[in-house]
């Protein structure tokens, strides 16, 4: 257990190594946490927080503190999401009244620098849909040295199927455009497919893509390697435990099981906060990556 106070929802956590090397976790906490009414991702929706600021607290050394400066901007900004690598922290921040929340890249003794996001709300669209309607920011984000692999969610009348629509995309740190890896809907019977859980490889991103059977048999999950040239990987995972988080460590993936029956319901973060005993860390010292066929993905909204 480490020396921080709880929280009402689960934390944003990122763990990485500081600029000298040692284990370190950045997190925020916020004045309101996020809502959870009508939330499908399998994250809380950290856009309807507010107040956030980012804490860390390097594994070992003291309690947490929080981050001041550039990293605050704004009063009635609100930073969430954080991911460090080195001096280098990217984090989400939603500024008041805006719906599309910004993407940033903070180096030691630097500016902050903007990175490329995930679609925003009601574009491109050919319904009435406009961006007061819904919102769209980042899920959870994980920086490596040379990209930043980015959850993001858009909740908009816009988006595929009957709730909200998610994209992982690789987002390089030269500033060049970011590749969208997956997309995910709901499509309002019993199919759904969710990627989640991303991790920064090389140039590319791994990430955890759950997928609920239109047939409404049980959920099912895999691991995936998605390169910004095209290149795929899976390693499917059987169908219980679920898995339904994971984290990367080269060939090592850690991930958590859920073993609570989806029949015909998919995955929420609220299973394993109402039942403890439902999921268990595991662990896969050789994950059994194959090629898979590339295949075109397109944004989550019409």
């Amino acid at each position: 257990r480490l020396p921080a106070a709880p929280r009402s929802s689960p934390f944003d956590a990122d763990a990485g190594p500081d600029g000298q090397g040692r284990p370190t976790l950045v997190y925020s906490r916020c004045t309101r946490d996020p809502s959870t009414a009508n939330n499908t991702a399998p994250v809380p929706d950290w856009a309807t927080a507010r107040g956030c600021r980012l804490y860390l607290q390097t594994l070992g050394h003291g309690h947490e503190r929080r981050l001041g400066g550039v990293l605050t901007g704004a009063r009635t900004d609100s930073n969430y999401a954080p991911s460090i690598w080195g001096d280098r922290i990217a984090f989400a921040r939603l500024a008041s009244r805006a719906h599309t929340a910004q993407i940033l890249l903070y180096r030691n003794g630097a500016r902050l620098h903007r990175l490329a996001g995930g679609t925003p709300p009601c574009v491109h669209t050919i319904t009435s849909c406009t961006p007061k309607q819904g919102h769209a920011g980042a899920l959870a984000l994980d920086l490596g040295p040379r990209v930043l692999a980015l959850s993001w969610l858009i909740r908009a009348p816009n988006v595929t199927g009957i709730a909200d629509g998610t994209e992982l995309l690789a987002v390089p740190l030269d500033g060049h455009a970011n590749t969208l890896a997956e997309s995910g809907f709901f499509s309002g019977t019993c199919g759904a497919l969710t990627p989640n859980s991303p991790n920064a490889a090389g140039t590319g991103v791994a990430y955890l893509l759950n997928i609920g059977g239109d047939d409404c048999s049980q959920d099912s999950g895999s691991f995936q390697l998605f390169s910004p040239g095209g290149a795929r990987q899976a390693a499917p995972f059987p169908s219980s435990p679920l898995p339904v988080a994971g984290a990367r460590d080269g060939a090592t993936t850690y991930w958590i099981g859920d073993v609570k029956p989806h029949p015909d319901t998919f995955y929420s973060y609220g299973d394993c906060v109402s039942a403890p005993t439902a999921c268990s860390l595991m662990r896969s010292d050789s994950t059994p990556y194959q090629p898979s066929p590339r295949r075109r993905v397109l944004p989550p909204t019409y």
